[in-house]
């Protein structure tokens, strides 16, 4: 914050550092008990995120399918809801949920 006084953060420098600082402290959604619900949607959300634009939603459940419902739950609670229902027709194609697969396929 010394530095923001001297030369100010721009609103991208700031979110990388907050993230960067959870990051330090979170490494799986049993982490986030420490936190208000609210910490947990904006880190799973944006960890998503990076994924996603790095590597697509392949990436992503590869990586961190662990996350997938709090990030919907996070993108929920901005009123992304299209957003929210895409995450979770994604984790319904992951291994494992063969079921909602046959079901997301029947119903186009």
């Amino acid at each position: 914050m010394e530095q923001d006084a001297v030369t100010p953060l721009d609103d991208d420098d700031f979110d990388h550092a907050v993230f960067c600082g959870l990051l330090d402290r979170i490494s799986t959604p049993r982490d986030l008990e420490q936190f208000p619900p609210q910490v947990g949607f904006y880190f799973a959300s944006r960890l998503l995120q990076n994924d996603v634009c790095n590597g697509g939603f392949a990436q992503a459940a590869f990586n961190m399918p662990e996350w997938f419902d709090l990030a919907a739950a996070g993108y929920r609670a901005l009123g992304k809801n299209r957003s929210a229902e895409i995450i979770q027709e994604v984790k319904d194609l992951l291994p494992g949920n063969e079921e909602a697969v046959r079901q997301l396929r029947a119903s186009t």
